[in-house]
């Protein structure tokens, strides 16, 4: 396909990131091993998320105008931990809506089969209402809302089945996939500790509203209390088994250079989002927190103290039939 998915013009192709650069360039500056691994290919070190031809330059150009204030006033001062309220103004959803158009547009160019025909015509008005919407032909996209919640770790009072690795999951991984079920279509955006979903099919709109991204402004707050359905913790929970996964199918030679890299940048680990990540998977696993991953060595200093964290606020719903996709997950691991 060489046309340009957002202008829809025959131009030369950009390599596009799906996932914008400053994502993975804040995983890399704050990694203490300057590493990424993809859930495909766990053996091989990144230094990038994947990019593919999806856009022309000027459309690109079009992106960076919302890229930038969005790193800069939002994502990065939530990620260093510079306050609890973020405020945005019209760049906020202009960005997201960039952000989760892709991924659905993506989706439906390289896995139609995972949606039923009704579901494939709504995602294909969803892709539509986003595209108009961020050229400037809609002044808001209309019923297909764009939501951002902010992740942080979870403590020990959310259940038995949760994930050993889900802590790392949620502050260290960038994951980007359509999800859909019986009765509900969103796509699922993870930009580590922000996650945005788009809504394509959704039954109960309004308990949604305290994530719901305006056209002119808003915050983005940490103090108030989110709606996350169940079904979607959940599946965030089976994504945090595959990262887990993954690294587990890493190779001994990989683990060996892994640990190395770990035991060399201690100082730089103890003071890092990677080490708190690890510490509450640990706090609420035990030593499970390091045999999901198929690592029973010693862990490094620190590592294993029991201190709790706060859960993140999410009210859960009653869990709904779906069905998942691979989804396209890269995490911070060396």
């Amino acid at each position: 396909m060489s046309f340009c998915r957002l202008c829809q013009q025959d131009r030369p192709l950009r390599d596009s990131h799906i996932i914008p650069r400053f994502v993975s360039k804040w995983l890399l500056e704050s990694s203490p091993t300057g590493g990424l691994r993809d859930l495909a290919t766990p053996n091989r070190r990144r230094q990038d998320t994947p990019t593919m031809p999806f856009l022309c330059s000027n459309c690109e150009q079009v992106f960076s105008r919302w890229e930038a204030p969005f790193a800069a006033r939002l994502f990065l001062p939530l990620h260093r931990n510079e306050g609890s309220s973020f405020a945005y103004d019209s760049w906020g959803l202009k960005f997201a809506a960039s952000i989760v158009w892709r991924v659905l547009v993506e989706s439906l160019e390289h896995g139609p089969g995972r949606f039923t025909s009704e579901q494939s015509r709504s995602a294909s008005v969803a892709a539509q209402a986003w595209r108009h919407f961020i050229l400037g032909t809609a002044r808001h996209p209309g019923r297909f809302e764009v939501h951002a919640i902010p992740l942080d770790t979870v403590s020990g009072n959310v259940g038995s089945d949760v994930s050993p690795f889900l802590n790392r999951y949620l502050l260290r991984a960038v994951d980007a996939e359509v999800v859909a079920g019986a009765t509900e279509v969103l796509v699922y955006s993870k930009l580590c500790r922000i996650l945005l979903v788009g809504h394509v099919v959704v039954e109960s709109q309004p308990r949604w509203r305290a994530s719901r991204l305006s056209v002119a402004q808003g915050a983005l707050g940490r103090d108030r209390a989110y709606y996350l359905p169940y079904g979607l913790q959940q599946y965030m929970n089976q994504r945090a088994m595959r990262c887990a996964e993954a690294l587990a199918s890493q190779s001994a030679n990989q683990k060996v250079k892994l640990r190395a890299r770990l035991e060399a940048e201690l100082p730089r680990l103890a003071g890092s989002e990677v080490f708190r990540a690890m510490r509450a998977d640990v706090a609420r696993s035990g030593s499970d927190a390091f045999a999901v991953t198929c690592d029973l060595s010693d862990s490094p200093a620190g590592i294993a103290d029991k201190d709790t964290i706060e859960p993140h606020d999410a009210e859960p719903r009653a869990a709904t039939e779906r069905k998942m996709g691979q989804g396209k997950g890269t995490l911070n691991a060396g």
